[in-house]
């Protein structure tokens, strides 16, 4: 089977890893100790503006200009500054140079610079040009959804802005017939961006997702240790997704969830991503990678990354049949020797022992992990390879400290 590295895990760090967030462009025509009283004064005009002149809710109006600073920074750059003028600057610019709203408007609702001409519609500069979006956030708003963090629902393929009001609040009503609050609901959409599809074929699965969160919410009681506020349960949400997205071999994933909630509610979703991607590299189904790790939350304590290991001590370790054992050394010299823990998955399906070495883990082993220490200082050192190295050092001793106290 060839090897797929699992690279959906990557989305959960999109931002911070796979992406660089662009600069802020400087303004040096203001003084540092006056940018901050500048941004407010910007802030305000550009509320005003889409309020009076766009005739947006001061509201929006106010959540748009406070939320898309790199958008201020450069209508900044462009208008003359003077520490009393400042204002009716801004009011004289946007006057004759209207700006384009909605490079304000995806910026506010969290979608990165970098990404924003993906979303920009070609030829419209204006709200009221194309308002289903904006509409479409409003009522999002409205319902308890955090402004600044719209943007993860704007991406995904089918997207809830390609519908209507009235259509966006069905949808929510319909979720709280499956006993979820509003906070709740809200910290499912935002990880499950998907349960707003018109899809036929997703609508099976978004019955299946309610299915699985009602088992682990109120079944199992996660609702009682998670904070009430949009921040606490879109992070469990996030991290319920790192599993849901693997699926689960025997098909009861909510009871496997609701039983190992602790890990949902004592580790980083990056921890948790991290051992899903260790285990991903062993090409085994991811299937039953999820049913694993959540059978043997244990494994979440072990560190697999920094440790050293002898890979023939690891094979004997767990048990590898002594004549597999002499065959793996007879035949594959160039990958024994000592490594990184991090790198076993990869060690392993080189030997061809991939399947193996989960088998052995899945069926009571796994613990070996993390008990496993290198025997001797010496194990799987090559004798001849460390002789020729200090060989190289002592020709780093400068020749006068060679003859020292030969004189």
């Amino acid at each position: 089977m060839q090897f797929t590295h699992f690279l959906s895990i990557s989305r959960h760090f999109s931002t911070s890893i796979t992406t660089q967030l662009p600069k802020l462009k400087k303004i040096t025509k203001i003084p540092y100790k006056y940018r901050p009283r500048a941004i407010q004064l910007a802030q305000k005009e550009v509320t005003n503006y889409l309020h009076t002149t766009k005739n947006l809710q001061f509201t929006y109006a106010e959540l748009i200009s406070k939320n898309s600073l790199f958008s201020l920074h450069e209508l900044m750059a462009k208008v003359d500054y003077s520490f009393f003028e400042f204002s009716d600057n801004l009011q004289r610019y946007l006057s004759y140079y209207p700006i384009n709203e909605f490079e304000f408007f995806y910026e506010s609702i969290g979608i990165s610079t970098n990404e924003i001409n993906g979303f920009l519609p070609r030829g419209k500069f204006f709200l009221d040009e194309d308002f289903g979006g904006y509409s479409v956030c409003c009522a999002l708003w409205e319902f308890g959804f955090p402004w600044n963090k719209l943007g993860v629902l704007c991406k995904e393929k089918d997207s809830i802005f390609t519908r209507s009001v009235s259509e966006v609040n069905e949808c929510l009503s319909g979720f709280k017939e499956y006993g979820f609050d509003g906070i709740m609901i809200i910290g499912v959409c935002l990880a499950f961006p998907f349960v707003f599809s018109r899809k036929c074929a997703l609508r099976g699965e978004v019955v299946a997702l309610f299915d699985v969160l009602r088992i682990v919410f109120l079944d199992y009681e996660l609702v009682k240790f998670v904070d009430g506020n949009v921040d606490a349960w879109f992070d469990v949400c996030r991290k319920i997704r790192v599993f849901y997205d693997l699926g689960c071999a025997d098909g009861n994933m909510g009871e496997l969830l609701g039983r190992s909630k602790n890990v949902l509610l004592e580790y980083p979703e990056e921890m948790l991503v991290k051992k899903v991607e260790f285990f991903r590299k062993l090409d085994v189904p991811k299937e039953e990678i999820g049913s694993f790790l959540l059978s043997k939350t244990d494994i979440f304590e072990f560190d697999l990354e920094s440790r050293c290991i002898s890979v023939v001590g690891i094979l004997k370790y767990f048990g590898l049949e002594i004549e597999k054992l002499r065959s793996v050394m007879r035949n594959y010299p160039y990958v024994l020797g000592r490594n990184k823990l991090a790198n076993l998955p990869h060690v392993m399906r080189l030997l061809n022992l991939n399947e193996w070495f989960f088998d052995r883990m899945r069926n009571g082993d796994h613990n070996l992990l993390g008990t496993y220490v290198i025997g001797s200082p010496d194990e799987d050192l090559d004798k001849c390879y460390t002789e020729y190295l200090i060989k190289i050092e002592s020709l780093r001793i400068p020749a006068h400290a060679l003859c020292t106290g030969s004189v």
